[in-house]
C-alpha cells in the first residue's frame, strides 16, 4: 500500500529533480522503489530518435537500450502515440509475442516484462515516464498502483513545466527564479527562515488571503502554530540540511483557519551553491480550468464543442449540458464524440484529466 508519507516522498523527489536535474536518477529510484518496481526511466522522443533523459535499470539494460533496442521499442511507440496523461499498463502493452525482438531479446532477459507507462507531453518532443517490473502471476498495474501513478502524473507534468520555466529564465544553474508567474500552483523561492525572494501571482494571492499562510516581515509563515513549526523545519532542512548536513525536500499539510481543505506544501532545495529553497503550494480547493477559447485554439473545436468540453472538465454530465445549452441530448453526444476525436481521448474521464492539465 502506498501511504501518504510514501506518496509525499515521491512528490518531493519529482520537484527536487525539477530544481536540480542532477537528482533525476535519485528521484526515479525513489518512485520505482516506492511502487515496488525494478527500474524506471524518463525518455524523450523527437522525430525518429528516442533518448533517455535519465534511467535506472538493472545491469547493462540501460546501455543496450540506448545503443540499439530503442529502435525496436514498440511498447513506447504505442505510449507516445496515445493520449497525454493516461497511465498504461504492461498487461495492456506487453502481450507476449514470439516475433517481437524487443520483448524477447531485451525485456525477457532483463526480467522487465511488466510496468506502468505515461505520456507526459505532446508536441514535437514527446516525454514519457515509466516504471518497469518483472512479470508475475498478478499484474503489476494493480488498482492501488494505478491510483498512485495517476495522482503522480500531474506532478510529473508540473515538474517538467517548472524546469522549462527555470531554463527559459536562464537561471537554472544558480537557482534564482525570474519567471514563475505562468505556473498553476503557488510557487515561491525562499531563503533562510522563509525570507521571500520571488513568487508568482498564485502564491501572492494565497499569502494575501492569509488563510493558513501569510507574509510577515517579508517571510512566509503559517498562521497555525503547529504548521509553522513544520514549515520552519522543512525550510531549514531544505536550505541548511538535516542533522547530517544533508539538504533534502519535505512535504506537509498546512491547516487553514477557514476550515477549507489544508494546503499541500512541497519544499525542495535549490542548487547546492545557493542557500535557497523552492516552495510549491497546492490548493486542493482551487482547480483551474482552461477557458473555452483556449480549447478551441488548441484542438480546433467549434464554439459548441468547446462549451461541452469545458462542461465535462468541471464534472457536468451530458444531460445537464443539454439543459444548459437548450439542445437535445443527442446533439450533446454528437458534439462530445467530435471532441473525443479531436483531442485523441475516448472517455469522459480521460478528457477531463487532459483538460485540467493544460495550464502550467
Amino acid at each position: 500500500m502506498v501511504s501518504v508519507d510514501d506518496f509525499s516522498k515521491m512528490v518531493s523527489a519529482v520537484y527536487a529533480c525539477a530544481v536540480d536535474p542532477g537528482q533525476a536518477a535519485e528521484s526515479i529510484t525513489t518512485i520505482y522503489q516506492t511502487l515496488g518496481a525494478r527500474g524506471g526511466a524518463l525518455l524523450v522522443a523527437q522525430g525518429a530518435v528516442r533518448n533517455q533523459i535519465a534511467a535506472v535499470l538493472p545491469a547493462d539494460a540501460a546501455e543496450t537500450y540506448r545503443h540499439h533496442y530503442w529502435r525496436v521499442d514498440h511498447v513506447l511507440d504505442d505510449v507516445e502515440a496515445g493520449p497525454v496523461g493516461v497511465v498504461r499498463t504492461g498487461s495492456e502493452l506487453m502481450t507476449p509475442d514470439h516475433r517481437s525482438e524487443f520483448l524477447n531479446e531485451w525485456n525477457r532477459p532483463n526480467d522487465l516484462e511488466d510496468g506502468m507507462f505515461v505520456r507526459l507531453t505532446s508536441g514535437r518532443a514527446t516525454t514519457t515516464f515509466l516504471v518497469t517490473a518483472p512479470r508475475r502471476t498478478e499484474p503489476f498495474g494493480s488498482a492501488e498502483r494505478l491510483k498512485a501513478m495517476n495522482a503522480l502524473t500531474g506532478h510529473l507534468q508540473q515538474a517538467l513545466r517548472t524546469y522549462d520555466k527555470f531554463a527559459e529564465s536562464g537561471r537554472v544553474n544558480n537557482g534564482l527564479v525570474a519567471m514563475v508567474d505562468g505556473m498553476r500552483h503557488g510557487t515561491a523561492l525562499v531563503g533562510p527562515a522563509g525570507f521571500l525572494r520571488c513568487l508568482n501571482s498564485s502564491a501572492e494571492l494565497i499569502l494575501q488571503t492569509a488563510d493558513g499562510l501569510s507574509l510577515h516581515a517579508q517571510c512566509i509563515t503559517a498562521t497555525v502554530g503547529s504548521a509553522q513549526a513544520q514549515l520552519g523545519k522543512a525550510i531549514h532542512t531544505a536550505i541548511v540540511g538535516d542533522r547530517d548536513g544533508i539538504r533534502c525536500g519535505r512535504s506537509m499539510l498546512c491547516a487553514r483557519p477557514s476550515g477549507r481543505r489544508p494546503y499541500v506544501v512541497h519544499i525542495v532545495p535549490s542548487q547546492p551553491d545557493d542557500a535557497g529553497a523552492l516552495m510549491i503550494i497546492v490548493d486542493p480547493e482551487h482547480q483551474t480550468m482552461a477557458a473555452p477559447a483556449l480549447l478551441a485554439q488548441l484542438f480546433s473545436l467549434t464554439r459548441a464543442e468547446s462549451q461541452i468540453a469545458s462542461g465535462i472538465a468541471r464534472g457536468a454530465p451530458p444531460k445537464q449540458l443539454a439543459e444548459e445549452m437548450s439542445v437535445s441530448l443527442v446533439t450533446v453526444r454528437t458534439h462530445l464524440q467530435h471532441v473525443f476525436d479531436k483531442t485523441d481521448t475516448h472517455r469522459q474521464a480521460d478528457l477531463a484529466r487532459l483538460l485540467t492539465n493544460l495550464l502550467p
